[in-house]
């Protein structure tokens, strides 16, 4: 109490999900696995029953968005106005930016592990500014390669004999195999094995699709999934951004989604101005690619053509509308037969060209008919011709799709119509 306070003590105190909410419905009492189910059934009482009593709060809990946050920032700062928050520092260990703390705005690093968080500015202060104003945070985001030397020694004893099993280990057999080479200690912790996750950690796909998918209509944006961060994909990432959607472009280059990022997402990665990007193999339809396009309300394919397919059988799946930017190959005129039969819509050849060519036309004679006008005779050239002053390679065309492409188009035939009849070449 306030009369004998004993100031040589410390009281450790470890709080548990009971004793961070509530039911609320006052006649029902706290159920753990009914909480794990139903989050959005219970109200967070954190800030009133434990943070008013708490100096150093040490954060290790996994967290999710559809879970209540431990402390909010408007929580912590009515707590500050009433002179009740005698929080002086805070260990995130799990480094969850903006996560269950939602005042841990970033991450520290090793050799500068603290700043400090002021509740009245909104501000963050480094430690060699540090006035003894606002919350310490610390949040190292590789704080394991720190192990204190009794902990690393101990680790080592045990890890160590698993070592001479991992080298040889053979990471291209069949995971039954894998197993009884590895053991279960080692085998137990492998999270991915040739590019998919093993199936201890296969529910990582299912849960990741989930908060995606729940972000996204939190924020009551349309899910536009974009396969390829090429060259082309520049553009479609820019307009699609002007408008109110949450864009995810997957692709197999890191650079090339950092290239993305960069120029349209604004600095750093992650979901930046709407904008997300994921590294994987778009030329296989695994777990979660199939969930992202699953949790989709569009999907933008501008990978190669051949690459279509695999995209286009999924979406045809879930019934997610697919557009590309490739003309129709046999494979995809076959694909579209499929697509039609399950009522899901599949848009080709919506590009350059084809694609704006082929609607300004369409858009420009529906204008010219409406007027009373006649057509008789409309020429289309589209392509790469640059202006002079830029020509500076030596055929004098620029593009920014493959090479590839450019030679398959050039061995296409050619129809057109001319004096009221088709020609084929």
């Amino acid at each position: 109490n306030a009369e004998n306070k004993d100031t040589h003590s410390i009281y450790v105190v470890v709080v548990r999900a009971r004793d961070m909410v509530v039911h609320k419905d006052p006649t029902k009492h706290f159920d753990k696995n009914d909480y794990y189910k139903n989050p959005e059934n219970y109200l967070p009482v954190f800030h009133e029953t434990i943070a008013p009593y708490t100096r150093v709060l040490i954060n290790g809990m996994y967290w999710e968005p559809r879970f209540p946050r431990l402390l909010t920032t408007s929580q912590a700062k009515d707590l500050h106005s009433q002179g009740r928050l005698p929080l002086v520092c805070m260990g995130d260990i799990t480094c969850d930016i903006g996560g269950s703390v939602e005042f841990f705005v970033k991450a520290t690093t090793i050799q500068n592990p603290l700043y400090a968080y002021n509740l009245d500015t909104d501000t963050t202060t480094e430690m060699h500014e540090y006035n003894g104003d606002g919350i310490l945070i610390f949040g190292v985001d590789h704080i394991p390669a720190e192990f204190p030397k009794d902990a690393s020694t101990d680790f080592g004893r045990g890890l160590l004999p698993l070592v001479e099993r991992l080298a040889l280990s053979d990471g291209t057999a069949p995971l039954e195999e894998q197993k009884k080479g590895m053991g279960p200690e080692l085998f137990g912790a492998m999270v991915t094995n040739q590019g998919h996750l093993t199936p201890h950690f296969e529910y990582i796909a299912t849960e990741r699709a989930k908060n995606e998918a729940a972000e996204s209509e939190s924020d009551q944006k349309r899910r536009v999934l974009v396969f390829g961060a090429g060259m082309t994909s520049g553009p479609c990432v820019e307009h699609l951004l002007k408008g109110n959607n949450q864009v995810t472009v997957v692709d197999s280059s890191q650079a090339s989604l950092d290239t993305l990022q960069t120029h349209y997402g604004g600095p750093g990665r992650g979901d930046v101005k709407g904008l997300r990007t994921a590294v994987a193999d778009c030329s296989k339809i695994d777990q979660y690619l199939d969930s992202l396009i699953k949790g989709s309300d569009c999907v933008v394919s501008l990978l190669p053509a051949f690459m279509h397919g695999t995209v286009a059988e999924c979406t045809i799946k879930h019934q997610v509308p697919l557009v590309t930017a490739s003309y129709v190959t046999p494979e995809m005129a076959e694909i579209g037969k499929k697509a039609t039969a399950a009522g899901c819509v599949i848009v080709p050849e919506m590009g350059l060209d084809p694609g704006i060519d082929i609607m300004t036309t369409a858009e420009l004679l529906h204008s010219i008919r409406q007027q009373g006008g006649e057509v008789k005779s409309y020429v289309s050239l589209c392509g790469a011709l640059i202006a002079p002053e830029n020509s500076d390679c030596p055929l004098g065309y620029k593009f920014s799709w493959s090479p590839r492409g450019v030679l398959t188009a050039a061995t296409r035939p050619t129809k057109f119509m001319a004096g009221g009849k088709w020609h084929n070449v």
